[in-house]
Order: structure tokens, then C-alpha cells, then sequence
């Protein structure tokens, strides 16, 4: 039997545990491959082929450094790279094969992926150092490395064939375990369209180039635990490019998130949407470095920076739900979520919007949100929110044991401007033109039942002239065990 699944006593949905089968183990070595600069992926490429083809088994990469790029596993191989042993990607994109060509001769693409906002999902555009196609019951474990060089792109334009480290499309029992996983040309680690997925021990450093997330999602049945990731984009990221496929059924706990963008993401695309997802037990902490991203909150917009925001190494949110492009999103729970060290400029980021339409021309939804037991200093002016847009409303959002202390001073000038609606830009929480809310620790906009429960929201010394609350258009908003005046509720 190539996997277990168990019940998890502490949520309400099903995870999944593989044993990767196969009775011998190999090297790459008896298959030819050598670590002396010169591409190996034909040697890679053959040995697993052949350890598919009787039948599975664990292919052991030896201490070195082997150039590769474009390796598919096959059904029942593990891939285990020893301790000492590191895949450094070939920087040339014909080195690499695209995902499109082991696809059927008269497979149509844009039938499934729209051209716009998922079009980097296409598999035209899918490469991969590592990756596997239609796959079952495979693996990458060990102490080793993965080295996707994508500093090569630092002064390039941006390439959408550009390659991730590792890849897995429409593959199912999968399990990458303990692996180091170092400068991605592109999103990291990607689970697309796949099921039954564990990921565990996995050391992420991504630093190297743009859109280089550290765990992107786009699974069923999934479980992540026990990882470290630093990116300079989401840190543990749960996508959506497909509307024929939810996301679903996924638990991500104990891990350390640092990133430059937003921590924990669902997003931003969501056109199949996400249910029954669970986030809990972890930590956000600043990137080692941010070389490159430092724009993005200290030198935009126009390079003048954003107002209020002054560390040196910071991100922008530390949840963030995104429903944008007609997908349903509900059932979603996060709690025991570490923000003390001062990183996050936004706690908290739901939104509800109409970039897109589902095929079948129905807007988007997001309701039914707990977020729970989170602490958060020292954060920034771009305040949490939670927001739909005329006619489409965030319903049934909890937020409860939630200790918030904000950094005060932003000037009357910043914020006494109307919110604009934005109703198809990008979601993100300084979307809103001049990135200073109105409230100090929540806006509210077309959202129904909203409740606060024994939340805290308190400034650092100095001045805030900001209300905690402000909700504009919104009904059945609540306030337990918490004295938080809401401002601008209108009457009913």
C-alpha cells in the first residue's frame, strides 16, 4: 500500500502519510552521473526511468555537486540526497523540457487557465529543476540541497519559463522530507493541481529573485509541518489557477515563516477557491536578508517609501485570505500565530473582490473565518482590514483572543481621505491608493457579521488619532470582552 491515511484528532479533516515503496536503493553513480561540472540530467534522467520502471525504489544521489535541470520523477521513486550532495540548476532555459511537451499532442491549455492572471500557471510555462508530471507515490528526501541559481535573473527581465526548484503537476502521494531548498528562479516549491501531499522538514532560503514564494499550495489533502522558509515573496502560499480544482483539506503547523511580502497566504489567485484549511503553530520572523524586495514597503511607491514603515527588514502581511477571481473560500481557521518580533506591518488581510468571474459567471465568496490566538507589536500604519466591494460582502468573520499593538503617529492628513473601492486591482493591504486606513487596528467595508472576541488593540506611546475600528457598510458587527469603540457603523 503506497500511503495511510489517519484521522487527525485535532481538526476535522484527513491527512495523509506516504511510504514510498521500493525494496533496493540505488545511486545515480551506477547510472553514469558525475559531479564534475558537466550537465548530468541524461544520467539523472536514466537512472529514473529505470528505477520506475522495475517497479520503484530509492535513487541515492552521493556527496558532489551535479549540474542538472529538468529531472521528471516517475511512479515509486524516491529521490535521497545525501548529506554533502547538491542539484545546482543548469542556468540555461534549453537545458530545461517544458511541462507542456509530456502532456497529450492535442492538449488545449487555454481551455483550462486563463490568460491573465493565472497565465504563469500554464504548463507551456512550467519548469522545474525537479518536478514530476502525472506521477504517483514519489518522494525527495535527505540532507541534501537543491540550488536553483536564480540570481542569474537579477538583471534580466522577468521570464515566466523561469524555473522553480522543485515541481509537482497533477501527481498524487507525494512526500518531500528534510531537503534544503536554496535560490529559486521562480515560486519554490510548488504543489499544482496535486493530492495527498506531505511536506516536512523542508529548509527553504530563497532570496534570489522576484516571485520566488517558499511553499506554494495547490493541493488536496495536504500536510506541511515542521519547516523553516525565508523568501523574498509569500512565505507559505496557497494558490488557486484552475477553476476546475479547490484547494482543500490542508494543514500547515510548527513552522518559521520569514518573507518580505505577505507570511501566510491565500492567494491571490482563487478561481476553483479553498475549504476546510487549517494554519496553526507558527512563527513569523524577519528575512535573514531582503536585498532585493526592500521596495516594496520601503522604496514604493514612486521609491518615496510607504508612510510609517521603518525597519530595515520587514513584510507586509502576516495572514492574508484573497478570494478575487470567483472562487468560494470558507472554512478557513488560523490560530497560535507568532508575530512579536516586529515584522509584520499588517496583521491581518481579508478581501472579497470581482477581478475575475467563475466560468459559470458567478462572483467569488469568502465567509466562514476564525482567526484566533495571535499576537502581533509593533505593527504598521497599513492596518488590517477586511473588505468586499458593492454587492459582494465578507460574511462571518471571527476574530477572537487577537493582541494587537500598533505603532501610532500617522498624521490626520494620511487617512482622512475616502477609502476608493478598488474593486479589480491587486489585493494586497496597501491596495488602497495612499496605504493609511482610517483605523488603527481593523477597516471594515461591506462585510456581515464581523465579531471581536477579547481583542486588544493598543498603540506604542506617542499620539493615535485613529479609532481601533471603523467599519463603513457593514451589518452585525460585535464586540466581546473587548471595549473596542467601532466608528462609522450607519444605522439600521
Amino acid at each position: 500500500m503506497p500511503f495511510v491515511i489517519w484521522r487527525n484528532r485535532t481538526t476535522t479533516w484527513f491527512a495523509v502519510v506516504l511510504m514510498v515503496a521500493g525494496a533496493s536503493a540505488a545511486t545515480v553513480a551506477d547510472y553514469g552521473a558525475k559531479a564534475d561540472g558537466t550537465l548530468q540530467s541524461e544520467a539523472f534522467q536514466r537512472a529514473i526511468d529505470e528505477t520506475s520502471a522495475r517497479g520503484g525504489g530509492t535513487l541515492v544521489v552521493p556527496p558532489g555537486r551535479y549540474l542538472v535541470a529538468g529531472l521528471f520523477l516517475k511512479d515509486g521513486v524516491t529521490l535521497r540526497l545525501e548529506e554533502g550532495a547538491t542539484l545546482v540548476a543548469s542556468t540555461n532555459i534549453s537545458d530545461y523540457v517544458s511541462f507542456r511537451s509530456k502532456m497529450p499532442a492535442d492538449y488545449d491549455e487555454t481551455t483550462e487557465y486563463r490568460t491573465t492572471h493565472s497565465s504563469g500557471s500554464r504548463p507551456s510555462l512550467l519548469h522545474a529543476v525537479v518536478g514530476a508530471i502525472g506521477a504517483r507515490n514519489v518522494a525527495i528526501e535527505g540532507k541534501g540541497t537543491i540550488d536553483g541559481r536564480g540570481y542569474v535573473h537579477r538583471k534580466k527581465p522577468k521570464d515566466p519559463r523561469r524555473w522553480r526548484d522543485v515541481l509537482f503537476y497533477r501527481c498524487r502521494d507525494i512526500r518531500v522530507e528534510d531537503v534544503r531548498l536554496r535560490n529559486s528562479a521562480l515560486w519554490t516549491c510548488y504543489f499544482k493541481e496535486c493530492e495527498n501531499v506531505v511536506v516536512r522538514g523542508v529548509d527553504i532560503w530563497s532570496q534570489s529573485y522576484w516571485e520566488n514564494d517558499g511553499i506554494d499550495i495547490e493541493a488536496r489533502n495536504v500536510l506541511v509541518e515542521n519547516c523553516t522558509v525565508d523568501t523574498l515573496d509569500d512565505g507559505i502560499c496557497l494558490k488557486n489557477d484552475f477553476f476546475g480544482f479547490t484547494v482543500e483539506n490542508v494543514e500547515v503547523r510548527n513552522c518559521r515563516v520569514a518573507s518580505c511580502c505577505n507570511f501566510i497566504k491565500f492567494g491571490t489567485t482563487c478561481f476553483g477557491g479553498y475549504r476546510n484549511c487549517r494554519i496553526h503553530d507558527c512563527v513569523l520572523v524577519p528575512c535573514r536578508e531582503s536585498p532585493l524586495y526592500a521596495h516594496h514597503l520601503r522604496g514604493g511607491p514612486q521609491r518615496k517609501g510607504f508612510p510609517g514603515v521603518t525597519a530595515p527588514i520587514t513584510g507586509l502581511a502576516g495572514i492574508s485570505v484573497e478570494a478575487p477571481d470567483g472562487g468560494r473560500v470558507s472554512d478557513i481557521r488560523i490560530w497560535n500565530i507568532d508575530m512579536t518580533s516586529g515584522c509584520v506591518q499588517t496583521p491581518i488581510f481579508i478581501r472579497l473582490e470581482r477581478r475575475e468571474l467563475h466560468p459559470d459567471g458567478r462572483p467569488g465568496s469568502l465567509e466562514d473565518i476564525l482567526i484566533e490566538n495571535v499576537t502581533c507589536v509593533n505593527a504598521g500604519w497599513i492596518a488590517s482590514s477586511i473588505t468586499g466591494v458593492p454587492g459582494l460582502r465578507v460574511r462571518n468573520v471571527t476574530l477572537r483572543n487577537i493582541d494587537i499593538t500598533t505603532k501610532p503617529g500617522a498624521a490626520r492628513e494620511l487617512f482622512s481621505k475616502p477609502v476608493p473601492e478598488c474593486e479589480r486591482a491587486y489585493p494586497t493591504p496597501n491596495m488602497f491608493k495612499f496605504h493609511v486606513l482610517p483605523a488603527s487596528g481593523f477597516y471594515l467595508r461591506h462585510a456581515d457579521g464581523i465579531r471581536f472576541e477579547n481583542v486588544r488593540i493598543r498603540s506604542a506611546p506617542g499620539v493615535e488619532l485613529r479609532p481601533p475600528i471603523v467599519a463603513d457598510d457593514c451589518t452585525d458587527v460585535t464586540c466581546e470582552n473587548a471595549p473596542l469603540p467601532v466608528a462609522g457603523i450607519p444605522s439600521t
